[in-house]
């Protein structure tokens, strides 16, 4: 048994095969290098430092007797042959597979960035994004005011760093709006944070190859010695191309009982528990991005383990 992503769901993976019986080989792949870890506190507590790195580790990561491949990306599915290409040339072989790749942050679009400019999404990158505070980052701008943007605007406002928060809706957390809005909007400013709402950025400045200042549509421009991207997530399934699997918008689509579906196939819909309604918005399915472990409870055993994997004709990955 495979399962490609390290992070809450696929540990969580892990761990309910073991529960449920199975007793063959499994092994988790991860394009990080670090032991496993809960991402929610990255962008708070450990940003303002009032967590450590080993504050966060999944607990039980690495009590449930599995082969651990860290630092290396899965890059190709071969689903004839049954085998996952890694990034150092493996062809891992796998009976059952379960998909649990996560999301990466969204770049900034169109040229590349200068030094300076940065996402934030693993711990790697919070590192990266410390050190710019260590080494003397006064004037930061964040981009985008979603969860993650405004997370890191207030934990980097108590650093003592001077922060400006740049939203082209008019509001931060625009898609909750109303009263939620208005609190962010009164705690960031009560934390010293400027608010540039309603304009968004066309670009950066450079001076050295660092970035020096972010140019508004407006035509204003912030001064800035570091700039934090947070426009949002991307699943991080760009490896499964070409397998095969259904991928609309980069969503892996899976049927009623969690198998991955083919291309081609009828668009997926689930039950919600205890209803008799589907999970659907706008007439397509619902982003699942936490699954709860039934889903790991569907099969046991070395043979029928639990695939994250299946094509629209009923056959597995």
């Amino acid at each position: 048994m495979v399962v490609v992503g390290a992070g809450l769901a696929g540990v969580r993976a892990g761990e309910s095969l073991r529960a449920q019986g199975f007793a063959g080989r499994l092994t988790l792949v991860s394009d990080e290098p670090e032991l496993p870890y809960d991402r929610p506190p990255l962008t708070k507590q450990l940003v303002s430092g009032t967590l450590a790195e080993a504050d966060i580790r999944l607990a039980g990561a690495e009590d449930f007797d599995a082969r651990w491949i860290r630092g290396t990306a899965a890059v190709g599915l071969d689903r004839e042959r049954r085998r996952v290409r890694l990034a150092d040339g493996t062809a891992l072989p796998y009976d059952g597979l379960v998909l649990a790749p996560g999301a990466k942050a969204r770049p900034w679009p169109g040229a590349p960035v200068p030094a300076g400019v940065l996402t934030v999404r693993g711990l790697a990158d919070v590192r990266a994004l410390r050190a710019e505070v260590a080494g003397g980052a006064r004037e930061v701008v964040v981009v985008g005011a979603g969860f993650v943007g405004v997370e890191l605007a207030s934990s980097l406002s108590g650093l003592g760093v001077r922060v400006t928060l740049v939203e082209p809706s008019a509001a931060p957390l625009g898609a909750l709006g109303g009263v939620v809005s208005e609190v962010v909007v009164a705690a960031a400013r009560g934390a010293g944070v400027a608010l540039r709402l309603g304009v968004g950025v066309g670009g950066f400045r450079a001076a050295g190859g660092r970035v020096s200042a972010v140019e508004l549509v407006d035509g204003g421009v912030l001064p800035a010695d570091c700039v934090v991207v947070a426009i949002g997530m991307v699943p991080a399934t760009r490896w499964l191309a070409g397998s095969g699997l259904a991928l609309s918008g980069g969503r892996i689509h899976c049927d009623e009982r969690l198998f991955a579906r083919g291309s081609g196939g009828r668009i997926p819909r689930w039950w919600w528990p205890g209803t008799r309604r589907f999970a659907m918005r706008c007439g397509r399915p619902t982003g699942r991005f936490r699954w709860s472990t039934g889903a790991m409870r569907r099969r046991r055993g070395a043979g029928g383990a639990q695939s994250a994997g299946r094509a629209g004709g009923g056959r597995a990955v």
